[in-house]
């Protein structure tokens, strides 16, 4: 298992330190490079992420072009999927980045990955990937939405008949239970309507966030340098 040297800090206070590298897999400790999970480093103190010509940087550091995509996808190099572990370090570091700060990634790849690098590049393989999760979210908020205001349809529908029962049963005169019912029926009404009105409210939001974040890495830059520029 190779070991790779990581530094972290700025200026004249960095910190080197030294992990194993394993196979496969990316830690969230760092927003600066993914460290590899045999070994997480300890006691560290991530930095803040980099800036360069008035972009952030989101850096990963790969020893072979395996690491960043998935092995069992055998579709061409510029359509296969994500690494699951890349992937979650790319859209939790890009979360973590102000919505109106520009950022870019850049891949630090050893020799003999550059070695291996289609001549189409990262660029596009990272572009296509994220425009394919984008069109599936999109997809699901759209379904979500429809779902929401088919829900909101019914809970009026039943409202309005939790009401009208309510009236009915409350002009039958007075009988045993029959504040309790008519009440219970009105309460219930209500009730219904809670779910779908908090979903057309807020529960959106997350989905319409994703959304926004898919569309910057969608169209986000990529850079590729040798390991250890």
């Amino acid at each position: 298992m190779p070991a790779a040297a990581i530094v972290l800090g700025n200026g004249a206070g960095k910190v080197a330190a030294t992990v194993l590298v394993s196979p496969s897999g990316f830690s969230e400790r760092s927003p600066i490079l993914p460290v590899m999970k045999a070994h997480p480093l300890e006691h560290v103190l991530p930095p803040p992420y980099r800036r360069e010509h008035g972009q952030l940087l989101i850096e990963i550091r790969l020893h072979r072009l395996e690491q960043l995509f998935n092995s069992l996808d055998p579709a061409p190099f510029h359509e296969r999927d994500l690494d699951p572990d890349a992937e979650q370090y790319i859209v939790s570091a890009a979360e973590e980045l102000p919505a109106h700060e520009a950022f870019r990634l850049v891949f630090h790849l050893a020799p003999q990955a550059l070695e291996r690098l289609p001549p189409e590049g990262l660029e596009q393989a990272i572009h296509h990937y994220f425009q394919y999760q984008l069109a599936l979210q999109r997809h699901a908020l759209r379904g979500a939405m429809r779902l929401a205001r088919h829900a909101l349809l019914f809970a009026v529908l039943f409202l309005a008949l939790s009401l009208s029962l309510s009236e009915l049963l409350s002009g039958l005169g007075n009988w045993a239970g029959r504040r309790v019912v008519t009440e219970g029926l009105v309460i219930l009404g209500w009730v219904a309507m809670w779910r779908p009105i908090e979903y057309l409210f807020y529960d959106w939001w997350p989905l319409r966030r994703r959304c926004r974040l898919y569309e910057r890495l969608a169209r986000v830059a990529v850079e590729v340098r040798r390991l250890g520029e």
